[in-house]
Protein backbone atom coordinates (compact mmCIF):
# COMPACT_ATOMS: atom_id res chain seq x y z
CA UNK A 1 0.00 0.00 0.00
CA UNK A 2 2.61 2.31 0.93
CA UNK A 3 4.20 1.36 -2.76
CA UNK A 4 1.18 2.38 -4.47
CA UNK A 5 0.95 5.33 -2.41
CA UNK A 6 4.01 6.44 -3.43
CA UNK A 7 3.52 6.00 -6.87
CA UNK A 8 0.27 7.73 -7.03
CA UNK A 9 1.64 10.78 -5.53
CA UNK A 10 4.95 11.02 -8.43
CA UNK A 11 1.99 10.60 -10.97
CA UNK A 12 0.24 13.12 -9.98
CA UNK A 13 3.19 15.55 -10.18
CA UNK A 14 3.84 14.37 -13.75
CA UNK A 15 -0.09 14.81 -14.59
CA UNK A 16 0.60 18.97 -14.74
CA UNK A 17 2.99 17.53 -18.42
CA UNK A 18 -0.07 18.24 -20.73
CA UNK A 19 -0.87 21.33 -19.63
CA UNK A 20 2.57 22.82 -19.78
CA UNK A 21 3.10 21.06 -23.36
CA UNK A 22 0.15 23.16 -24.16
CA UNK A 23 1.43 26.29 -22.99
CA UNK A 24 4.81 26.08 -24.41
CA UNK A 25 3.14 25.42 -27.86
CA UNK A 26 0.53 28.60 -27.04
CA UNK A 27 3.77 31.00 -26.54
CA UNK A 28 6.66 29.13 -27.73
CA UNK A 29 9.21 32.14 -27.46
CA UNK A 30 8.34 31.61 -23.47
CA UNK A 31 10.26 28.08 -23.12
CA UNK A 32 11.16 27.69 -19.03
CA UNK A 33 13.56 25.03 -20.06
CA UNK A 34 17.12 26.31 -19.76
CA UNK A 35 20.77 25.73 -19.12
CA UNK A 36 22.29 26.39 -15.48
CA UNK A 37 23.75 25.19 -12.03
CA UNK A 38 20.98 24.27 -9.46
CA UNK A 39 20.07 22.61 -6.46
CA UNK A 40 17.17 20.66 -4.71
CA UNK A 41 15.44 18.28 -2.66
CA UNK A 42 13.21 15.59 -2.74
CA UNK A 43 11.18 12.78 -0.71
CA UNK A 44 10.47 9.10 -1.59
CA UNK A 45 10.24 5.34 -0.81
CA UNK A 46 12.65 2.55 -1.26
CA UNK A 47 13.19 -0.99 -1.26
CA UNK A 48 15.74 -3.60 -0.80
CA UNK A 49 16.35 -6.79 -1.49
CA UNK A 50 19.40 -9.45 -0.41
CA UNK A 51 19.98 -12.68 -0.37
CA UNK A 52 22.03 -13.27 2.61
CA UNK A 53 24.55 -16.54 2.64
CA UNK A 54 25.00 -17.90 6.52
CA UNK A 55 27.74 -20.34 7.05
CA UNK A 56 27.59 -22.15 10.10
CA UNK A 57 29.51 -24.04 12.41
CA UNK A 58 28.98 -25.08 15.99
CA UNK A 59 28.08 -28.28 18.33
CA UNK A 60 29.96 -30.42 15.45
CA UNK A 61 27.30 -29.23 12.70
CA UNK A 62 28.53 -27.23 9.73
CA UNK A 63 25.28 -25.88 7.48
CA UNK A 64 25.25 -23.30 4.35
CA UNK A 65 22.27 -21.66 3.36
CA UNK A 66 20.79 -18.53 1.77
CA UNK A 67 18.25 -16.11 3.70
CA UNK A 68 15.96 -13.68 1.04
CA UNK A 69 15.83 -10.77 3.16
CA UNK A 70 13.46 -7.46 1.87
CA UNK A 71 13.39 -4.26 2.93
CA UNK A 72 11.50 -0.60 3.41
CA UNK A 73 11.44 2.74 4.37
CA UNK A 74 11.17 6.26 3.68
CA UNK A 75 13.89 8.65 2.40
CA UNK A 76 15.05 12.07 2.13
CA UNK A 77 17.33 14.00 -0.48
CA UNK A 78 19.63 16.69 -1.75
CA UNK A 79 21.52 17.51 -4.64
CA UNK A 80 23.36 19.87 -6.55
CA UNK A 81 25.01 20.02 -10.46
CA UNK A 82 24.51 21.77 -13.47
CA UNK A 83 22.77 20.80 -16.71
CA UNK A 84 23.47 22.10 -20.41
CA UNK A 85 20.58 22.28 -22.57
CA UNK A 86 21.37 22.99 -26.61
CA UNK A 87 19.32 24.28 -29.04
CA UNK A 88 18.02 21.43 -30.35
CA UNK A 89 16.54 20.60 -27.00
CA UNK A 90 19.34 17.79 -25.80
CA UNK A 91 19.85 17.70 -22.39
CA UNK A 92 23.59 16.61 -20.84
CA UNK A 93 24.50 17.23 -17.26
CA UNK A 94 25.97 15.73 -13.86
CA UNK A 95 24.11 15.61 -10.36
CA UNK A 96 25.93 14.93 -7.17
CA UNK A 97 23.44 14.01 -4.19
CA UNK A 98 22.71 12.73 -0.23
CA UNK A 99 20.52 10.89 0.85
CA UNK A 100 19.14 9.55 4.33
CA UNK A 101 17.37 7.07 4.58
CA UNK A 102 15.38 4.70 6.63
CA UNK A 103 15.31 1.63 4.58
CA UNK A 104 15.03 -1.26 6.68
CA UNK A 105 14.09 -5.53 6.79
CA UNK A 106 14.29 -8.22 9.38
CA UNK A 107 13.83 -11.73 9.07
CA UNK A 108 13.51 -15.18 10.88
CA UNK A 109 14.82 -17.93 9.44
CA UNK A 110 12.47 -21.19 9.89
CA UNK A 111 15.41 -23.54 9.56
CA UNK A 112 17.98 -21.55 11.29
CA UNK A 113 20.99 -23.76 13.30
CA UNK A 114 21.12 -20.56 16.06
CA UNK A 115 20.35 -17.46 14.94
CA UNK A 116 17.37 -15.80 15.69
CA UNK A 117 16.68 -13.19 12.89
CA UNK A 118 18.80 -11.27 10.45
CA UNK A 119 18.11 -7.14 9.75
CA UNK A 120 19.46 -5.06 7.38
CA UNK A 121 19.43 -0.99 7.71
CA UNK A 122 20.26 1.39 4.84
CA UNK A 123 21.21 4.36 6.59
CA UNK A 124 22.90 7.36 4.08
CA UNK A 125 24.05 7.43 0.83
CA UNK A 126 26.51 9.86 -1.54
CA UNK A 127 26.39 9.41 -5.25
CA UNK A 128 27.03 11.29 -8.39
CA UNK A 129 25.61 10.29 -11.95
CA UNK A 130 25.78 11.48 -16.06
CA UNK A 131 22.28 12.73 -16.90
CA UNK A 132 21.26 12.48 -20.24
CA UNK A 133 17.93 14.04 -21.51
CA UNK A 134 15.43 15.67 -24.27
CA UNK A 135 13.08 18.61 -23.96
CA UNK A 136 10.16 17.34 -25.56
CA UNK A 137 7.98 20.63 -27.08
CA UNK A 138 10.25 22.70 -24.46
CA UNK A 139 7.82 21.69 -21.91
CA UNK A 140 9.18 18.43 -19.97
CA UNK A 141 12.45 16.64 -20.03
CA UNK A 142 12.72 12.90 -19.63
CA UNK A 143 15.96 11.61 -18.74
CA UNK A 144 18.09 8.82 -18.20
CA UNK A 145 21.02 8.77 -15.59
CA UNK A 146 23.97 6.65 -15.11
CA UNK A 147 26.79 6.73 -12.15
CA UNK A 148 28.29 6.01 -9.03
CA UNK A 149 26.72 5.19 -5.22
CA UNK A 150 28.19 5.18 -1.86
CA UNK A 151 25.87 3.80 0.50
CA UNK A 152 26.14 2.92 4.32
CA UNK A 153 24.68 0.11 5.16
CA UNK A 154 23.79 -1.69 9.04
CA UNK A 155 23.88 -5.48 9.43
CA UNK A 156 22.39 -7.00 12.80
CA UNK A 157 21.98 -10.59 13.92
CA UNK A 158 20.65 -11.81 16.97
CA UNK A 159 21.34 -15.20 18.07
CA UNK A 160 21.16 -17.60 20.93
CA UNK A 161 24.02 -20.20 21.94
CA UNK A 162 23.90 -20.73 25.64
CA UNK A 163 22.94 -16.82 25.93
CA UNK A 164 21.60 -14.38 23.56
CA UNK A 165 23.71 -11.79 21.81
CA UNK A 166 23.27 -9.17 19.81
CA UNK A 167 26.36 -8.66 16.94
CA UNK A 168 26.11 -6.14 14.45
CA UNK A 169 28.84 -4.10 11.64
CA UNK A 170 28.53 -1.28 9.74
CA UNK A 171 30.29 -0.48 6.61
CA UNK A 172 30.14 1.29 3.20
CA UNK A 173 29.48 -0.57 -0.15
CA UNK A 174 29.81 1.29 -3.86
CA UNK A 175 27.83 0.70 -6.30
CA UNK A 176 26.65 1.48 -9.55
CA UNK A 177 23.13 3.00 -9.92
CA UNK A 178 20.96 3.73 -13.07
CA UNK A 179 17.60 5.55 -13.39
CA UNK A 180 14.58 6.90 -15.13
CA UNK A 181 12.94 10.24 -14.58
CA UNK A 182 11.02 13.41 -15.86
CA UNK A 183 11.39 17.62 -14.99
CA UNK A 184 8.15 19.59 -15.81
CA UNK A 185 8.84 23.51 -15.41
CA UNK A 186 6.59 25.21 -13.89
CA UNK A 187 9.07 28.84 -13.91
CA UNK A 188 12.28 29.48 -15.07
CA UNK A 189 14.02 29.05 -11.95
CA UNK A 190 11.81 25.71 -10.70
CA UNK A 191 10.78 22.50 -11.84
CA UNK A 192 9.07 19.47 -10.49
CA UNK A 193 10.19 15.93 -11.04
CA UNK A 194 9.56 12.29 -9.95
CA UNK A 195 12.69 9.70 -10.47
CA UNK A 196 13.30 6.14 -10.48
CA UNK A 197 16.26 4.68 -9.71
CA UNK A 198 18.36 1.34 -9.34
CA UNK A 199 21.59 0.53 -7.52
CA UNK A 200 24.04 -2.66 -7.50
CA UNK A 201 26.50 -3.04 -4.93
CA UNK A 202 30.00 -4.09 -6.35
CA UNK A 203 31.36 -5.62 -2.52
CA UNK A 204 29.48 -7.61 -0.13
CA UNK A 205 28.94 -6.38 3.60
CA UNK A 206 30.27 -9.70 6.34
CA UNK A 207 29.37 -10.33 9.51
CA UNK A 208 30.71 -12.75 11.91
CA UNK A 209 29.63 -13.89 15.16
CA UNK A 210 31.88 -15.96 17.00
CA UNK A 211 31.08 -17.94 20.31
CA UNK A 212 30.77 -15.61 23.57
CA UNK A 213 32.23 -18.70 25.64
CA UNK A 214 35.38 -18.89 23.43
CA UNK A 215 36.43 -15.22 21.21
CA UNK A 216 38.64 -17.18 19.46
CA UNK A 217 35.94 -19.52 17.48
CA UNK A 218 33.69 -18.71 14.56
CA UNK A 219 30.60 -20.12 14.55
CA UNK A 220 28.45 -18.01 11.64
CA UNK A 221 29.14 -16.18 9.03
CA UNK A 222 26.80 -13.73 7.14
CA UNK A 223 27.29 -12.22 3.77
CA UNK A 224 25.56 -10.32 0.93
CA UNK A 225 25.25 -7.82 -1.72
CA UNK A 226 22.56 -5.61 -1.32
CA UNK A 227 20.34 -4.02 -4.23
CA UNK A 228 17.97 -0.69 -3.84
CA UNK A 229 15.14 0.59 -5.70
CA UNK A 230 14.16 3.69 -4.90
CA UNK A 231 10.88 6.20 -5.95
CA UNK A 232 11.56 9.82 -5.28
CA UNK A 233 9.63 13.28 -5.69
CA UNK A 234 11.76 16.13 -6.93
CA UNK A 235 11.72 20.18 -6.29
CA UNK A 236 14.30 21.73 -8.24
CA UNK A 237 15.50 25.11 -7.99
CA UNK A 238 18.04 26.59 -11.00
CA UNK A 239 20.31 29.20 -10.61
Amino acid sequence: MKRIFTVSILLGILAIVPAEAKYAKAKPKESMIRSGFKFGFGAGYGWSKAVIATTQSALGISRTRSIDLAGEGALGRVFIGYDHINKSGFMIGFEMGGEFSNINGTTQPETALLIENVSLKTENTFDIALRLGYAVKKAFIPYFKFGMDNTSFKMSNRYSIGQLVNNEVKKRLTGIVAGVGAEVPVSTSISLGAEYSYSYFLAKIVNTQRDPANPTQTFQTNNTRPRINKIVARMMVKI
